[in-house]
């Protein structure tokens, strides 16, 4: 089972003192044991915190308001050669253009759309000193991210981009 980054962003809070990490909604046993084991020094103080529940969506955008960064990173080695895992974007990251939050990502295609809208940084590796520096960098010039992820949000909102179907349908008129 992939474990979707979860080291990677694991060994960024501990290398990034100021930071806390938020995991929320479902989580395997393989990943809770990785924290029991390495990680409990950061939970207990505070760093890490886990929820198995998710937010609902009509709260989404409410929670996102809380957080500085969002975390799109998957495992770039293990599915080199899947092109559906390589391909496909995260929901997550359309939530957290629609909070305006820049998004650290993976290097995969399916995240290209925070290149593209320079709404964050994508990474070629996951080594904690990239992830770090990419952080940082968001963290700097923090406003122009933001509003990077803002306006990737107006360019894939289905409201938006469906409007003249659902007039079309709606009155024959498209407008």
């Amino acid at each position: 089972m992939p474990l979707h980054g979860l080291v990677a962003m694991l060994e960024l809070i501990r290398a990034w003192p100021e930071a806390t990490l938020t995991l929320q909604g479902i989580h395997t046993e393989q990943g809770l044991a990785i924290i029991r084991e390495q990680y409990q020094d950061l939970v207990n103080a505070g760093r890490i915190i886990i929820s198995k529940h998710y937010v609902p969506e009509s709260s989404i955008l409410t929670f996102l308001s809380n957080f500085d960064i969002g975390l799109c990173l998957y495992e770039l080695d293990r599915h080199s050669s899947d092109f559906n895992y390589l391909s496909s974007p995260a929901g997550k990251m359309f939530n957290y253009f629609a909070a305006a939050l820049p998004v650290i990502a993976s290097d995969f295609v399916g995240l290209n759309p925070v290149s593209l809208h320079h709404a964050g940084i994508q990474v070629r590796s996951h080594r904690t000193e990239t992830l770090l520096e990419a952080c940082q960098n968001l963290m700097t010039d923090y406003t122009t991210f933001s509003e990077g992820a803002r306006k990737a949000a107006v360019h894939y909102d289905f409201r938006r981009s469906a409007s003249h179907l659902i007039n079309l349908l709606r009155d024959g008129t498209g407008r």
